[in-house]
């Protein structure tokens, strides 16, 4: 007994007023004289006042609930202590003192991460905690009165206030081990202690947003592992940047933070968008990247991926396009063969079985029958160079799910300005509209066109494209109730412009492009609804293609359309995102220290986006599909830049698929995109009827030819339609993904 002692008031927190472990502990504390201990739930616990401990009972509790209580006592620097069940174990600690010691968030998180059947895979609704019943009490009653004794000890130090006696639970957690029939004793875990300097307040959401304790507990782990508690974390390098935040979500926002997660697991990384810009669902095709990078890179598993995003599939584009009337050509992924394509049937449509797929409308997934009659299934898939089809609301779903799965940090606020450092081209601060300032090292700016960072802040010059791209506005729609999907993206010319068609799993994504120079949006709007009178859901998109004179300036990387954008006639979007994102994480950690390595990456990128305006512009140039106004103004004045010289020499020589393979080389050299070279190149110009006239198109072993087409014409008469396509790839052909 202490004598002369104030009673020490003491509040017994749970979630159920019914706890046993509850009414053990409130029985057996006030026994002493010196102690009141009355009992509470969480809310009413939290709402107390003149209280001198807090002993916070957790049972039933997830992650989530634990982090949260913690933070609440953190932040309001309330003495407390912990007492719980876990895998077996009674718990004890660690004790939260002002100024000294971790929560129990902290004990908890490490106790998970370390145990074997998590394997890390912690996330904030797995169950942590489990319910001690009377039963357990009555069968281990010197188990609960050794833990209950350790409990009184430290209960004592912090009601004596003796400096020089230790917390024990400051540095520890005790592990008492339930039903062991021999002496009690314990277990005691080392737990890295955070400060509540470290808290932020407010109540976390998800693991993500947990950014403050997560670095130091990874570090905890370590050290356990390595049984050695004496090191403090390693220091940062000082010319390298330390944190990143992305400002703006979408597309571009999100795979760039994801792959910052997967190059740098153990960087925070923040993506700042306000949940107040509605995503707008609206079709987008890709080029092959996609795949290797979300398969690859970023390692999505491909059932997961198809069964929420629901893609179809892209094995090119069909160009409604070049000469007059209903004359149509394949532009098919990977190395169609034009010239026996065209010195055989005088086309190019069946230069590869991917072309010969387009043409049919055909998927990659074949369907035939056994010896025994039954239905067996294969895949093309590994064999062909395709792409994807995506509705943007389920991509950008699906990843804020991967996001928050691997610990990307999300702020929900809309970031209305950013303040430059005085006398440097870097940002010093960004302000969200809530008034909130946000201080990072490093900022990559996803803002969309307005370019808040890179142009406004910055300013960044734009180089416009308007000399080879005339267009700058998009009428987008939907149609619905289509039962065929196509396995390609349809362009088709219009009167000024051209229209895309991107096929989703029951409807089709329609759109204009056009040029406002040339007619007005109401005359567009009537144009697209005359060809399609069933489309809804039409808005207007204005843009302006070109791109900045810099994409990395200061602290700051401008992807997406806050850096470039030009129309997407060939899919450019999502294929320069991915482009982009590697160019800047991949470089990352020299960024800081390397001016030089800034100025090359600048001029690379702007390469990349100047060679694909020109490939673009050749679209233009040579299609003879109508003679409109528009049309015979992109015929005479369409500036294709250096593609000059490629249009020379293939008009020379032929197509340059066919060169020496010096000469290949020597041309390769100044190509800026892979996906768009020598295959692309000839494809264009030859299905826009461009062909060079001094040029041997016979054909070496045309029979050889001709047998091919006609296997492959075979192949795709026996695959199955697209509607049906996902289901059997589930089911049958899991192991190819």
């Amino acid at each position: 007994m202490i004598e002369n002692a104030v009673p020490y008031k003491i509040i017994l927190s749970s979630r159920q007023k019914s706890s046993a472990l509850c009414e053990f502990l409130k029985k057996h504390l006030n026994y002493l004289e010196w102690i009141n201990c009355i009992q509470s739930d969480y809310p009413e616990a939290k709402d107390s006042e003149n209280i001198n401990l807090h002993i916070n009972v957790l049972e039933g509790n997830t992650l989530g609930e634990i982090i949260d209580i913690s933070n609440f006592f953190r932040t309001s620097k309330k003495t407390s202590v912990t007492i719980a069940s876990w895998e077996g174990n009674l718990v004890v600690g660690p004790t939260y003192f002002p100024g000294k010691s971790a929560g129990a968030d902290s004990a908890f998180l490490i106790l998970q991460q370390g145990h074997e059947s998590v394997k890390n895979k912690t996330n904030l609704k797995s169950p942590v905690t489990s319910k001690i019943t009377a039963g357990d009490i009555q069968e281990n009653p010197d188990i609960f009165y050794a833990a209950f004794t350790e409990l009184l000890n430290e209960i004592k130090v912090i009601y004596k206030d003796e400096p020089g006696q230790r917390l024990k639970f400051v540095d520890n957690v005790h592990l008492f081990k339930l039903h062991q029939k021999d002496r009690p004793g314990y277990e005691s875990k080392y737990i890295y202690p955070i400060f509540e300097s470290g808290g932020t307040g407010g109540s976390y959401k998800d693991l993500s947003d947990y950014k403050i304790l997560v670095k130091k507990f990874q570090h905890s782990v370590s050290q356990i592992k390595k049984r050695a508690f004496d090191s403090p974390p390693a220091e940062e390098q000082k010319d390298e940047y330390k944190n990143v935040a992305i400002i703006g979500g979408g597309t571009a926002g999100y795979l760039t933070a994801l792959l910052f997660k997967a190059k740098y697991p153990n960087m925070p990384v923040t993506l700042i968008e306000s949940s107040k810009i509605p995503v707008i669902g609206v079709g987008e095709a890709t080029t092959p990247e996609i795949r290797s990078f979300l398969f690859g890179t970023l390692k999505f598993p491909a059932l997961e991926f198809y069964e929420n995003v629901r893609p179809t599939w892209k094995l090119g584009i069909k160009f409604f396009w070049g000469l007059p009337g209903d004359y149509y050509f394949n532009y098919p992924f990977g190395w169609p063969d034009v010239k026996s394509a065209y010195g055989t049937d005088g086309h190019i449509n069946n230069s590869s079985l991917t072309a010969v797929l387009m043409d049919q409308n055909s998927s990659f997934v074949i369907a035939a029958k056994d010896s025994k009659g039954a239905e067996q299934y294969s895949s093309l898939s590994d064999d062909l160079f395709y792409a994807l089809h995506l509705d943007n609301a389920s991509f950008i779903n699906y990843l804020k799910t991967k996001a928050k799965e691997r610990d990307i940090i999300y702020i929900d606020d809309k970031v209305v300005h950013a303040e430059r450092r005085a006398g440097t081209d870097e940002i010093a601060a960004a302000t969200g509209e809530s008034g909130q300032r946000y201080v990072y090292d490093f900022y990559v700016d996803c803002t969309g066109f307005r370019s808040l960072l890179l142009e406004q802040t910055l300013k960044s010059d734009f180089v416009s494209y308007n000399k080879s791209l005339f267009c700058d506005t998009a009428i987008a729609g939907e149609i619905p109730d289509v039962k065929k999907i196509a396995t390609h993206t349809y362009a088709e010319s219009m009167d000024n412009g051209w229209c895309w068609n991107i096929p989703m799993r029951g409807e089709n994504h329609r759109g204009y492009v056009f040029s406002s120079a040339y007619c007005s949006t109401d005359q567009a709007a009537g144009e697209l609804l005359k060809k399609n009178p069933t489309i809804k859901n039409t808005r207007v998109v204005r843009f302006k293609s070109g791109r900045h004179s810099n994409i990395c300036v200061g602290n700051v990387f401008a992807i997406g359309n806050s850096f470039a954008f030009v129309e997407p006639l060939e899919s450019t979007g999502i294929h320069m995102i991915i482009k982009e994102a590697k160019t800047l994480v991949y470089n990352f950690s020299q960024l800081k220290k390397s001016p030089a390595l800034k100025k090359r990456i600048n001029s690379d990128i702007n390469d990349n986006w100047d060679y694909l305006k020109g490939f673009l512009s050749i679209h233009y140039k040579f299609n003879k599909k109508f003679d409109t106004p528009f049309w015979k103004d992109c015929r005479a004045l369409t500036d294709v830049g250096y593609m000059q010289e490629m249009i020379d020499l293939y008009n020379e020589i032929g197509p340059l698929t066919c060169a020496d393979k010096s000469l290949i080389r020597m041309i390769n050299s100044s190509i800026k995109d892979n996906i768009f070279g020598l295959p692309g190149f000839d494809v264009i110009m030859m299905g826009q009827g461009e062909i060079p006239k001094k040029f041997d198109w016979s054909v070496r072993n045309q029979h050889i030819w001709k047998s091919n087409v006609e296997v492959w014409r075979a192949i795709s008469s026996l695959t199955v339609p697209v509607d049906k396509d996902l289901s059997i790839l589930n089911e049958y052909l899991e192991s190819r993904w």
